[in-house]
């Protein structure tokens, strides 16, 4: 099964970016908690195990790795895209509250993850009932400031607009009506649900693309250890993101002999 073009160009893209990110996160990170998972991901599927027809490589299976995510992504759509179709009425919502500098970002969302759960285990939801997916992300923004928010898609436009409601009561002081918003949901929704939990590049003045500073990802990772990204709410099942048991999945089906292929960033 011969893969197109397309395919192995953004599988090339992918494996590249992993090993500028984690290389980058190894050199400016050399004494951060996590140095021995950003190891982990500069080898992801570098090596690639040939045996008969079946190509094999091992993968990394953090949730920062470029390489791992296009599968996890991928297995996210296809697993809750049903569950998006099967709603009468989709929403994506976005709530968010004040950026915080580095210092605060843990408290910061440990607190949106308490609101969520009030919201949830409200008398007012216990009556309404929503359902749903919740995903975590967080930004960087200017003078070391982080933006912790989450998108939500939710069934019905009341549901979406109850749910942002029950935020900013809660919130007071700390959350802007004008940043949280909602919109009808499609499967781009979903592709942007899933993309990432953190933007690992961003554009220039010139329009060039590169890497955001890899001692201020090493904060959000750091952050972001442990907990839950994805969140089905309502009843819906979890589907299973593949993070934990990614190891030796069938790469590639090819005509050759039994060979070890090694990454390389040369022609």
């Amino acid at each position: 099964m011969h893969k197109d073009k397309a395919t192995l160009l953004r599988r090339a893209r992918a494996k590249y970016i992993s090993k500028s990110l984690s290389s980058s996160l190894l050199r400016k990170n050399p004494d951060s908690p996590l140095k021995n998972s950003y190891y982990g991901s500069l080898l992801c599927s570098h090596n690639l195990y040939q045996a008969g027809q079946r190509i094999t490589t091992s993968y990394c299976k953090q949730r920062w790795c470029a390489v791992c995510n296009r599968i996890r992504t991928a297995k996210l759509i296809g697993g809750y895209l049903p569950t998006l179709k099967g709603m009468k009425d989709p929403q994506f919502v976005t709530l968010t509250k004040q950026t915080v500098p580095d210092k605060d970002l843990v408290a910061s969302m440990d607190l949106m993850e308490k609101v969520w759960r009030q919201i949830l285990r409200s008398d007012a939801n216990k009556k309404r009932k929503i359902k749903g997916i919740r995903k975590g992300e967080c930004t960087i923004r200017p003078n070391n400031h982080y933006h912790f928010h989450y998108h939500v898609i939710v069934d019905g436009r009341e549901n979406a607009e109850w749910l942002i409601d029950a935020w900013l009561t809660r919130l007071k002081g700390v959350a802007d009506a004008q940043a949280q918003n909602y919109r009808r949901a499609d499967e781009n929704s979903l592709k942007e649900m899933f993309k990432y939990f953190t933007k690992l590049i961003v554009s220039t003045a010139d329009h060039d693309k590169q890497l955001y500073p890899a001692d201020r990802m090493d904060v959000i990772f750091l952050a972001m250890k442990g907990r839950r990204t994805i969140q089905p709410f309502g009843g819906l099942h979890a589907v299973a993101d593949d993070i934990d048991d990614l190891v030796g999945q069938v790469y590639e089906s090819l005509e050759g002999a039994d060979q070890v292929w090694k990454w390389s960033d040369t022609d």
